[in-house]
């Protein structure tokens, strides 16, 4: 960005001419009010389309009531009365699981869907910024699919008969800590799909990994904790079974949780950044 010569504080950059009164220079507060108007607005456009097709929303919540019952069931007839000890971490690693793909999938299919629609390019004439217009998008679909994991998790809990302890104050920034890094996964596999245009197989691929992360024996190999997920699904289990608070665990419990967290968004976000360029650069953003 450089003065454009007219004397009234503008600045001309490739995106066109931002004036000391537009909301799209960094330094106006008004930025913040504009942003949190776009997370709302993005909040009840999920919101209404979960509600305009509820069938497949009804339909998506049947499916995981069968699949949990699957899973507790073939437990107790496999494992006997022991599985009933086992029973917590089943829970709460099935709540991890859904926590963790729905960052995946918030971070990926926002990418993706926009790139099939077309609309991928116009987010860059957004007045406050393609980065920002992302992670409200991004934060709005993983804040309401999070109310639906809740519920997930109260209808678990009352399909089991388990017990867990939910406090808030130590679950919330656990969960947070669980989905960051798959957020960063999602970010790159979009940003991969930006060039390579179909990348569903991917989808599949990260199933399979997120379930051998989440039953990573670390316990056996505790280097395992430095993965996506491990640290905070290990953190998660001690909170949610055994009443652990956060203040409770150590400072490497921390740092190596939220070095995980940290980490991954960061690479992840840095491989979509990356992507999105070369695909500006070859002229392929909008197609698919």
């Amino acid at each position: 960005m450089s003065d454009d010569g007219r004397g009234d504080g503008s600045e001309t950059g490739f995106l066109g001419t931002a004036r000391p009164d537009d909301p799209a220079r960094p330094d106006d507060p008004r930025r913040l009010v504009s942003a949190w108007r776009l997370f709302t607005s993005v909040f009840r456009k999920e919101v209404t389309t979960t509600l305009r097709y509820a069938t497949n929303f009804l339909l998506g919540q049947v499916g995981f009531l069968f699949v949990l019952v699957g899973i507790v069931a073939g437990g107790r007839r496999i494992a006997g009365p022991s599985f009933g000890e086992q029973l917590g971490g089943v829970v709460v690693g099935y709540f991890v699981f859904f926590v963790a793909q729905t960052a995946f999938g918030a971070a990926s299919s926002i990418v993706t869907q926009e790139a099939q629609w077309g609309t991928l390019e116009r987010l860059y004439l957004s007045p406050l910024g393609f980065g920002s217009v992302l992670g409200a998008t991004v934060a709005a679909e993983f804040l309401w699919s999070s109310f639906q994991i809740l519920a997930h998790l109260v209808l678990a809990l009352l399909i089991t008969g388990e017990t867990l302890v939910i406090d808030p104050f130590t679950v919330v920034p656990l969960v947070v800590l669980a989905a960051a890094p798959f957020l960063g996964v999602g970010f790159a596999v979009g940003g991969v799909a930006l060039l390579v245009k179909r990348l569903e197989s991917a989808t599949t691929l990260f199933t399979f990994a997120l379930v051998a992360l989440i039953a990573a024996p670390v316990g056996e190999f505790p280097w395992l904790r430095a993965l996506p997920v491990v640290q905070a699904n290990v953190m998660l289990g001690r909170a949610m079974r055994e009443g652990v608070g956060l203040s409770a665990f150590s400072l490497t419990d921390h740092a190596v949780a939220l070095a995980a967290a940290g980490g991954y968004l960061a690479a992840g976000y840095a491989v979509f950044r990356v992507c999105l360029g070369r695909a500006r650069r070859r002229g392929v953003l909008g197609d698919y």
